[in-house]
């Protein structure tokens, strides 16, 4: 645990990681919203929701931290990103009550009932938290989801070697299986690798984190672990003042993990048996079929693998010179594929009228259909 900068002037005084409480921010996203709803299979990292302008009870305006709205996005996006209008709605889908739940369950002890509202998933509450247990709660997802209250010792012994105090039989508590745990490290990692927490990442090692920055940027978090050890590193003035950067807890984390880690192998995070990958629209959330142009491969507990193919998607091929159906005549280097939203009036109805049987001296009188309608029933994705 390190405490604050500058010289020392007394001893036993406050300890900001242990004593100090602090507005989470959107570290907390993770422990309620995602945790939450990943959990209770209410959502997957495929599942999708739509990032726009939304207002809590109160008529408060919800936005995100770049100051837009990105549409249609992904779970996994919006951890990724830290949105947090999807955040307000993935604890929506859930219920506040059972965010509010799992907060607890992961060892967050300063919660009170007055904490029970719309901006608790994105760190709006009452007393903050404290780095010890922030830290604890995301060891407990690194822990493959059982948690374990943090201890400063193993055993106490008096001079005669017989034990007076033992933490060491501690099993800990299972808070989400580890299969959500799993998930939720798996969009983490994304995070780090090319999230809002690249700044954290160091080579040689798998990492996943959160990145959290609370209102009129007074405090800046990251909260990361690897298959080693699990830091959380919180920054701020003891005056609340605002900080002209949050870049630095991302620095700190990351100078004091890679020493640790040095000469470590990368194990990387274990798959459970039990998860399997699917390819997924990521506009509809759904199995992909051969419309989608937007299609990625996705992690699912077994029974959580969407069930239905897209059927928002379609893809013609067109001659690009004509602008038109492309016809049997057209030359294969004028073919593009182009993918429309069904219903899309922009879709093109008629063949090409410049590459015909006229022009290349055979007889046409169908044309070749080339429109891709939708097989809804088996479509095209992989499934392991």
């Amino acid at each position: 645990m390190v405490g604050g900068r500058g010289e020392k002037t007394a001893s036993k005084t406050l300890n900001r990681a242990s004593d100090t409480t602090v507005q989470p921010g959107s570290t907390f996203k993770i422990l309620t919203a995602y945790a939450a709803a990943l959990n209770e299979g209410v959502l997957t990292l495929a599942s999708t929701l739509k990032d726009e302008e939304i207002t809590y009870e109160s008529g408060q305006v919800i936005g995100n931290a770049d100051g837009k709205y990105h549409g249609t996005v992904t779970i996994r996006t919006a951890i990724k990103k830290s949105y947090n209008v999807i955040a307000i709605k993935a604890s929506r889908e859930v219920g506040l009550e059972t965010c509010y739940q799992y907060a607890l369950d992961f060892g967050i002890s300063t919660l009170t009932d007055e904490d029970l509202v719309e901006a608790l998933p994105l760190g709006g509450i009452t007393y903050g938290v404290t780095n010890v247990e922030m830290a604890a709660a995301y060891a407990a997802i690194a822990n493959s989801g059982t948690y374990n209250e943090p201890v400063y010792y193993t055993k106490v012994l008096d001079n005669e070697g017989n034990i007076l105090l033992d933490t060491t039989d501690d099993e800990g508590t299972q808070v989400i299986s580890e299969e959500t745990a799993f998930l939720l490290t798996s969009a983490m990692e994304d995070v780090v690798d090319s999230g809002t927490g690249t700044k954290a990442n160091f080579d040689g090692m798998s990492i996943a984190g959160k990145t959290g920055t609370t209102s009129s940027t007074r405090a800046s978090w990251f909260v990361g672990y690897t298959p080693y050890y699990t830091c959380a590193v919180w920054g701020g003035y003891d005056d609340n003042s605002t900080l002209s950067s949050t870049d630095f807890t991302k620095y700190l984390w990351k100078a004091a993990m890679s020493q640790i880690h040095e000469g470590l192998e990368d194990i990387g995070f274990e798959q459970p048996e039990t998860i399997v990958t699917a390819r997924v629209c990521t506009s509809s959330g759904k199995l992909a079929s051969s419309g989608c142009s937007s299609v990625i491969t996705e992690y699912f507990t077994e029974d959580t693998v969407p069930t239905t193919y897209c059927s928002s998607h379609r893809s013609v091929t067109i001659c690009t010179e004509s602008g038109q159906l492309a016809g049997e005549y057209c030359p294969s280097e004028s073919l593009r594929r182009v993918y429309y939203t069904t219903g899309d009036s922009s879709i093109p109805t008629s063949y090409c009228s410049i590459h015909t049987a006229n022009t290349t001296g055979t007889d046409n009188t169908t044309g070749e259909e080339t429109v891709e309608e939708e097989n809804t029933e088996t479509g095209e994705t992989d499934l392991e």
